[in-house]
């Protein structure tokens, strides 16, 4: 799909995977801060810079995974990860402690990484966009979040 098509879709894809990333990393602090002590829920912020970085770094070693083919596999795979690992996370309620609260999260940061790398290399004469996408995907899910901060305690 070339931009010219569909403008929307690499922005909107954006936005998305912003907004629930974020709203899955502020869970993931919350959770971690209530399960173990309230200095481990630092492990997850870095966790997820961390991780965002080392998913762009595995795109720019790894070209074809900048590819749409690699970048809607890695948006895939970041969902999947999110919600898989945070299902597990509560049902375990923290056992295994932060180590398995990194093995659970890590994943979905590191995908989430990739896939955005893929969507502003697949059109970089676009990213001011994309990347406006993304702050306001982030706002929106920080939002979103409050009422599920509550819930997590």
């Amino acid at each position: 799909m070339t931009p010219d098509r569909a403008p929307w879709v690499r922005p909107g894809a954006a936005f998305l995977l912003a907004a629930s990333g974020l709203t899955a990393e502020l869970a993931w602090t919350r959770l971690a801060g209530r399960l173990f002590v309230g200095e481990a829920a630092f492990v997850v912020v870095a966790l997820a810079v961390a991780g965002l970085a080392v998913g762009a770094a595995i795109g720019a070693a790894r070209p074809a995974a900048l590819r749409p083919a690699g970048t809607a596999t890695a948006a895939f795979l970041a969902g999947a990860a999110l919600a898989v690992g945070t299902a597990v996370a509560l049902a375990a309620a923290g056992a295994g402690g932060t180590a398995a609260t990194i093995a659970l999260a890590a994943p979905a940061f590191v995908a989430l990484g990739l896939a955005f790398a893929g969507l502003f290399a697949a059109d970089p004469g676009r990213a001011p966009i994309i990347y406006r996408a993304d702050l306001l995907g982030a706002a929106v899910g920080a939002a979103a979040s409050l009422p599920l901060l509550g819930t997590l305690g």
